[in-house]
């Protein structure tokens, strides 16, 4: 491999025989054909399939015979909601594909090879959570739904305060992650896991020959700790919060983290509740329906 396609394959070995075209800038381009061109020449390859969104010949030499491999996106949508939903599972986790830089796709997109369709995604949005409720499955957070069945037994509600809005939570919501949206502690097990304990926020080791070293030999396998400032921490925990539907009712706000947000919040409401994307009501400040799909958005206006 040359330039930098041969730091893609020290960090990803497990490439062999794929080659991939992380973008179609002139260096990449430049890097790519001078790999190619290395693997006919001393590697002895005499066809290359390529299977790139666009026609690779057009913009760089293939020296051997080559066939383009051609494939259509389907975008997802209702039919595979409708499988999911016909599972009639008791939770359903259903999240926004984001683009992370360092990788193939956000390349790709920074090369305009894809785009990005906000419009769509909202419109996916509204349909999920229409069919979802269609279906017997309650949102209680952005992206999570799941079943109230009041008439079952209940699952055992966290050793936390028994705080009046666990009461409005369908039944079979997921109570890990409601400790977690909640500012709970909670342990992260495995490489890039993230842990909360006693205010201190660690990482995990991502390299997981080195995270399995550290447990061999009876170390704790972290990378990086932090301990946030209580008010940063707070804003953390509310940003955090508020993506769930019951929002964050003043008193247990307060419990939690120490501080009030009619006090240290009070214009971020305010802001929020001018554009309709907030909510505030005598006990509690929560999102709106709008606002739950912009929560990234709005949960970034209480960080400190």
């Amino acid at each position: 491999a040359r330039g930098e396609l041969a730091a893609t394959f020290a960090a990803y070995p497990h490439l062999t025989e794929a080659l991939p075209a992380m973008g179609y800038g002139d260096a990449q381009i430049r890097d790519l054909e001078a790999t190619i061109r290395a693997a006919v020449e001393e590697g002895g390859v005499e066809a290359v399939a390529v299977g790139t969104p666009i026609d690779l010949s057009r913009i760089l030499e293939i020296p051997v015979p080559h066939t383009r491999i051609r494939y259509e996106l389907q975008v997802i949508g209702r039919p595979t909601l409708d499988e999911a939903l016909a599972l009639q599972s008791e939770h359903l986790s259903c999240y926004e594909l984001t683009y992370e830089e360092d990788t193939p796709l956000f390349a790709r997109l920074q090369a305009g090879a894809i785009r990005a369709d906000e419009d769509l995604a909202s419109d996916m949005y509204e349909a999920l959570r229409d069919r979802c409720g269609e279906h017997g499955l309650v949102q209680y957070e952005v992206s999570n739904f799941a079943r109230d069945r009041k008439a079952l037994t209940p699952s055992p509600r966290p050793a936390a305060p028994a705080w009046p809005w666990l009461r409005e939570l369908p039944a079979l919501a997921c109570r890990h992650n409601v400790n977690y949206w909640r500012g709970g502690a909670y342990y992260g097990l495995g490489p890039s896991a993230a842990s909360h304990v006693q205010g201190v926020r660690t990482t995990n080791r991502a390299d997981t020959a080195r995270y399995c070293r550290d447990l061999a030999l009876g170390r704790r396998p972290v990378e990086a700790s932090d301990e946030l400032p209580p008010l940063r921490r707070a804003g953390e925990i509310a940003a955090f919060g508020l993506r769930m539907n019951v929002g964050w009712p003043f008193a247990e706000f307060t419990t939690v983290t120490g501080f009030d947000l009619r006090q240290h919040w009070a214009d971020d409401m305010a802001r929020l509740v001018a554009c309709d994307w907030g909510r505030l009501e005598a006990d509690r400040f929560r999102l709106t329906a709008v606002g739950l799909r912009f929560a990234d958005a709005a949960g970034a206006m209480f960080l400190r």
